[in-house]
């Protein structure tokens, strides 16, 4: 078998703050993220008479997925002498896109949105956190593929085009 796996992964940040009075402070902020990544699986069987590998269809897995997303968010900060205070919310805009370029040409090309409130909480003069986050997680391309790997026999694995990013 061969397997061939390249990633490419593009991100900016850019956040602006501005005074409110008494150490409070209000923003915005922008993200834009592109993540692809190319997953190239050939799987061989090796004819017993002649000795020469053939490739095996059912086994063998291209893939190609990208996920673009945009993210605005809105954001409160409170600075204290005792404690400090980050409150977010940000609504994220991604889309999927996915192909299998070997078997039936399954493809997705799916837009999702998300509200992703963040709350971070700093007591100094206690040395207290609290931390609230949310996020989102996107499948890969090998959590896409609906061809079963066997590069470990012991433990098959075949992905679903089905799933959605995981919300946490």
């Amino acid at each position: 078998q061969l397997s061939k796996n390249d990633n490419n992964n593009f991100n900016i940040y850019t956040e602006y703050k501005e005074p409110i009075g008494n150490k409070n402070y209000i923003g915005i902020s922008y993200t834009r993220r592109n993540y692809s990544s190319d997953l190239l699986k050939s799987f061989y069987d090796i004819d017993t008479i002649s000795n020469i590998r053939v490739l095996n269809n059912d086994l063998t897995a291209n893939s190609f997925n990208d996920v673009i997303y945009n993210r605005y968010g809105l954001n409160y900060t409170k600075d204290n002498d005792n404690y400090n205070l980050n409150a977010n919310v940000t609504y994220q805009h991604s889309t999927l896109k996915w192909n299998n370029g070997t078997t039936a040409q399954l493809a997705i090309d799916q837009p999702y949105h998300y509200i992703l409130p963040s709350l971070n909480f700093n007591w100094t003069a206690k040395n207290l956190r609290f931390r609230y986050n949310t996020s989102v997680d996107e499948p890969s391309a090998n959590q896409l593929q609906p061809i079963v790997n066997n590069s470990d026999p012991l433990n098959l694995y075949q992905g679903n085009p089905e799933l959605k990013p995981e919300y946490s």
